[in-house]
């Protein structure tokens, strides 16, 4: 069981060291990718939540009057 148990690490550490830069480098992208994306989020889109906007706008976000499209022919 142990020389089982060796094998195992020695095959996962192998599989690691030929994989490496195939999964490691994209992950690693795609993590900066998103990073990258919240941090223009903040900084073009603002801080306004859906109660601020309902507030500095009570007459468009309290109306009863909607345009339903999917009435429409």
């Amino acid at each position: 069981m142990k020389e089982f148990i060796v094998n195992l690490f020695k095959n996962i550490k192998d599989f690691w060291k030929a994989y490496k830069k195939k999964l490691l480098i994209p992950i690693l992208e795609l993590l900066g990718l998103i990073i990258v994306c919240v941090v223009l989020v903040r900084l073009i889109g603002g801080h306004e939540t859906l109660a601020d906007y309902a507030s500095k706008h009570p007459d468009i976000a309290y109306s009863s009057d909607t345009a339903n499209t999917s009435d429409a022919k």
